[in-house]
């Protein structure tokens, strides 16, 4: 089979029109041969003849078999139904005591990754399913996911498609246009979908955390998002503020943040600032909207926080730990509407070091541990296909990849987040300077 060949259920379809078609042309020359053999050698001239034109088909029709992915779809079908049938996911005909299957149908993919829509039979449930994942990934020799479509079907995932790795790049048409900026900063794109489509995060309206081990591209992340935000920055309609007790992710990129503080005091100070700024912020506002629409008067601020976990739990003061998750709490509950939104990033999820993750409602899960996957991206994220624990391991390329749940959506999509090189944000830091706008230099 050719890895690199792509098959869909349209030209399945195809492949068993052509199949039918050989089928009749078989049973038709069976048929045909004793009628002819009657007539002696002429007949069986005919008949050669009639052989010959059916070999010929047949040649072409095999064929076109293989290149429609019809044998493929229909080798995949048998072993489907063949792990149904051991793991208890079929039922029996009352009548015939035949077993009765889920249907599988509109196969999309390739011998490498492919997906198909699952109509479960009545009573099944995705648990049921989920729990028969890993005997569906033995069989298949590849890894076995499924999703609930809200429709009665689920989406089975079989394989992964490669995700190829993207460099970041800065996207000048986040203009001004009659919308305003607000309906720019609702989609900046970051990240590549696994069918290679541009994928978008909302930069305004919700507060972000970010979750993943060591090394599984948390900072691609957070740079993915604050070169989308370029032109905003540069326009004067966006302040980013930066906290980074680590003194490494963004340091290296100054010139992206109107302010930046690293040491336990000036992380505090800067938190306490926030809170006033966004307090100062509604009173100037109230009663004259009720969307906050960014502007050079009324900039967004997004507030990075490279480690979230040190500033909710680690602070060794306890009474300065109050005030700052006080703070915490104040931006997450009040910001979005004023134009505050809190992008967060940390290693461990559990409520002791990240007792506000409730309050994020748009989550990013790069890889992590299994226990700590309905912690970050909700109850039954990963019964819905979030497998952030079959992430690979950062060595062998799983860094940057990650699923995301954004606000009303329970579906976790699986992306992979540009890449960020160091060149790339020195390079665009010291174009920039956040405390005012800057259109000098526009193109990158």
């Amino acid at each position: 089979m050719d890895t690199d060949r792509s098959f869909d259920h349209l030209s399945g379809q195809s492949g068993r029109f052509v199949a039918l078609l050989l089928g009749l042309a078989v049973v038709a020359t069976l048929a045909a041969a004793p009628v002819l053999l009657q007539h002696g050698s002429s007949g069986a001239a005919a008949l050669g003849m009639l052989v010959l034109l059916v070999v010929g088909f047949g040649s072409l029709g095999v064929g076109h078999l293989v290149r429609s992915g019809f044998l493929w779809e229909l080798q995949q079908r048998r072993l489907f139904r063949h792990v149904c049938r051991r793991v208890g996911l079929t039922i029996k005909d009352e009548k015939s005591g035949r077993p009765i299957y889920p249907a599988l149908s509109r196969m999309v993919g390739s011998s490498e990754a492919w997906s198909g829509r699952v109509t479960p039979l009545t009573g099944q449930t995705v648990g049921q399913w989920e729990k028969a994942a890993d005997a569906f990934s033995l069989a298949m020799g590849a890894s076995f996911r499924v999703s609930n479509n809200g429709d009665g079907t689920l989406t089975a995932k079989v394989g992964r498609t490669p995700l190829e790795t993207t460099d970041a790049r800065v996207i000048d048409t986040m203009t001004v246009d009659q919308r305003g900026w607000r309906s720019r900063l609702l989609n900046i794109p970051v990240a590549i979908t696994e069918g290679g489509q541009r994928f978008d995060l909302p930069a305004i309206d919700t507060h972000t955390l970010i979750v993943g081990e060591s090394g599984s591209g948390k900072g691609s992340v957070v740079w993915s998002l604050l070169v989308g935000l370029v032109p905003g920055i540069r326009a004067g309609v966006v302040r980013v503020w930066g906290l980074d007790p680590k003194r490494v992710e963004l340091s290296i990129g100054r010139g992206f943040f109107y302010k930046y503080a690293s040491t336990t005091d000036e992380m505090v100070a800067m938190m306490k600032e926030l809170v006033a700024d966004m307090m100062q912020r509604a009173d100037q506002i109230a009663g004259k909207t009720r969307k906050f629409d960014p502007s050079p008067e009324y900039p967004m601020n997004v507030i990075i926080i490279d480690e979230l976990a040190y500033l909710s739990s680690m602070l060794p003061d306890r009474k300065v730990a109050a005030e700052v998750n006080k703070a915490l709490q104040t931006i997450l509950a009040l910001g979005r509407a004023t134009g505050y939104m809190i992008v967060g990033a940390a290693q461990d999820p559990r409520k002791e070091t990240i007792a506000l993750r409730d309050m994020f409602p748009t989550r990013v899960g790069l890889r992590m541990k299994t226990g700590m996957i309905d912690l970050v991206l909700g109850s039954g994220a990963r019964a819905d296909g979030a497998y952030c624990d079959q992430i690979p391991d950062p060595k062998e390329g799983g860094a940057g990849m990650a699923y995301v749940i954004g606000e009303g959506s329970h579906v976790p999509k699986l992306v992979r987040f540009t890449w960020c090189s160091d060149d790339l944000i020195m390079r665009l830091s010291s174009t920039l300077d956040s405390s005012a706008a800057d259109d000098t230099d526009d193109q990158e």
